[in-house]
This record gives C-alpha cells, sequence and structure tokens, in this order.
C-alpha cells in the first residue's frame, strides 16, 4: 500500500483589486517541509515582514481565504485583521486606492472588515462605533462627532 504525499499549498494567492486589477494584498506561501510552510502577508493594515512560520493546517485556512471563490466565512476562519482587503459585504477584494474615506469603505459604501475608527473621520467612527457596539447608546455619551475635534 503506497501512502499519497499532500499536494503543496506554496504559492502566490495574492488577489487583484475588483476594480482595477491592481494587487490588492499580498499572500504568498512557501513550502519549508511537509508540514510547515512560511506565509508572507502584506495589505493595507500591515504586513508580517519577512514571513511567519505557520503549519500546513493554518496554510490551508490561508490559501482558502485568498483563493476564488472569495467568502467572508474564509476571511473570518482567517482570522486576519483587516480582511485582507476583502469586503465582507461584497466578497471581493479592493486595493487601497479603492478603500475610499481613509480606507474604509470600499466602492459599494461597506465599511471595511476591521477598519481603525481612530483613523476615520468623526462622523463615520460615530456611525461605526454605533453600529459594531454591543451597546450603541454607550457612545450617545461623548456627543456628536462634530465635538469630537
Amino acid at each position: 500500500m503506497t501512502q499519497s504525499t499532500p499536494l503543496s499549498l506554496a504559492g502566490d494567492y495574492s488577489p487583484t483589486c475588483a476594480e482595477c486589477g491592481k494587487t490588492a494584498s499580498t499572500s504568498i506561501l512557501k513550502e519549508l517541509g511537509p508540514d510547515s510552510y512560511r506565509w508572507i502577508f502584506d495589505s493595507l493594515g500591515g504586513g508580517n515582514g519577512s514571513g511567519d512560520v505557520i503549519s500546513r493546517e493554518k496554510a490551508a485556512i490561508y490559501a482558502r481565504a485568498f483563493s476564488e471563490p472569495y467568502s467572508a466565512e474564509a476571511m473570518r476562519a482567517a482570522d486576519i485583521h483587516d480582511g485582507g482587503g476583502l469586503c465582507l459585504e461584497c466578497e471581493k477584494f479592493y486595493c487601497g486606492g479603492h478603500w475610499g474615506l481613509d480606507d474604509s469603505v470600499c466602492p459599494q459604501k461597506h465599511y471595511r472588515a476591521h477598519p481603525d475608527p481612530f483613523w476615520m473621520p468623526p462622523e463615520l467612527a460615530y456611525g461605526y462605533l454605533r453600529q459594531m457596539s454591543p451597546d450603541p447608546e454607550y457612545w450617545e455619551q461623548f456627543g456628536p462627532p462634530e465635538d469630537w475635534r
């Protein structure tokens, strides 16, 4: 009985922008051994420099998150801080030039996966924080966004 060798997950999984075709983020898997990979990642929210050594299981999760058909579910499973440029509503990737309002809103006006409200214009931050908060009324104590400046 012969034992089958699993297929390598190594490759360039970098998605392109749905609007212009430029690279939306970088996601490259390099095989180091049968059960380990180096994952090199870079997107609007930062990257991991020369890469992280990860298991085959984690490599499979990243490969799925950055492979078509793109899905919010696969990206959530990968647990990437900024969604790698994927709009979780559209399920499309966008480059930095197509994420508007301080890289927080896609061309279809959906909020980014994990925007940083501290870098948003106050009006947008206020709406985002109220929408995402388990207690939207909490944000009322800070007053209207025009008072935040």
